[in-house]
């Protein structure tokens, strides 16, 4: 019987042991160490919002800050600066969806948030699409900057950027 109803052909064996350990192991010279998969080794981050996250993070590490990334304000009054119009206007939000938001170490109260004004979300984004967090804070006032990611990169201007909002 042929087509359908055929015999398959049985899978390839596994790659046989010998007194060294396997056969890609016999290759290598004794006592040096495997190399190590590409899936275990940490990759560089290559996105600017997430080089700045990284950036943000050692920024405030000294600080009574920390950061939170992909966030969802509700309800609050929003101080917008930008370069500008740097003294900024109050407006009252409903939703807004921040790229980080700085919050205080104990009481978590959001200090600043930062949306990036770069960012391109596209399908290949590695961190969600959707907030990963929602905060309501019926209305308290958040200073919101818009940034460009890779202006901030620069040696000392996340320092220049955030301190005066901090």
């Amino acid at each position: 019987m042929h087509g359908f109803f055929a015999k398959r052909t049985p899978a390839a064996l596994p790659v046989r042991s010998t007194a060294l350990g396997s056969a890609s192991e016999a290759s290598r010279p004794a006592g040096s160490r495997p190399e190590p998969s590409p899936a275990a080794t940490p990759r560089p981050y290559t996105r600017e919002g997430d080089r700045l996250g990284t950036a943000l993070r050692e920024f405030l590490s000294s600080q009574r800050y920390e950061v939170q990334e992909n966030v969802r304000l509700k309800d609050f009054l929003a101080l917008t600066c930008s370069a500008q119009a740097p003294a900024g206007t109050l407006t009252r939000e409903a939703v807004r969806r921040v790229d980080f938001l700085i919050v205080s170490r104990g009481s978590k109260t959001p200090v600043l948030g930062l949306m990036l004004a770069d960012a391109t979300y596209g399908r290949d984004r590695r961190r969600r699409t959707e907030p990963s967090g929602s905060e309501r804070m019926s209305g308290s006032i958040v200073t919101l900057l818009e940034v460009q990611a890779q202006a901030l990169l620069a040696p000392g201007a996340l320092a220049e950027a955030l301190l005066p909002h901090l």
